[in-house]
């Protein structure tokens, strides 16, 4: 599994729990197979070569643009102001289609509309997520 975080602040959160997994017999198989990589989606995936092309590329874009005014709870307001939906949702999506070999899987808010507003081929809805599926071939 190879992650991406674009945020220094969230990568060094998500190595640190990493770190922490590889303590637990449990958990550390699963951690051995994954790499994190600083780097920013839209800029990383379209330079993957033909070699590098993943089955599947997962994207989770958090928090998309909210029309609540109330805000997030407490315990989530400091990723929300860290994490607040600005990347280029088109040159993100666009990219990941071109370049993952099976699908691309979007997760997103259960009402939050479509990734840039592309209908998948399918969605998988829960009580407050959705995994929108794109297939690639």
């Amino acid at each position: 599994v190879q992650m991406l975080e674009r945020n220094p602040l969230i990568a060094l959160m998500l190595e640190d729990g990493m770190t922490r997994a590889l303590a637990d017999p449990g958990c550390s198989a699963a951690v051995k197979r994954m790499t994190l990589n600083l780097a920013d989606a839209v800029s990383y995936i379209p330079l993957l070569e033909v070699s590098q092309r993943p089955d599947v590329i997962y994207l989770d874009p958090m928090f998309p643009p909210r029309r609540k005014a109330a805000k997030v709870k407490k315990e989530m307001q400091l990723l929300h102001q860290l994490l607040q939906d600005s990347e280029p949702q088109q040159a993100l999506l666009t990219s990941a289609r071109e370049k993952a070999i099976s699908k691309v899987v979007v997760k997103r808010p259960r009402h939050a509309p479509f990734l840039d507003n592309q209908p998948p081929n399918y969605s998988v809805e829960g009580k407050s997520s959705r995994y929108d599926i794109y297939l690639t071939r």
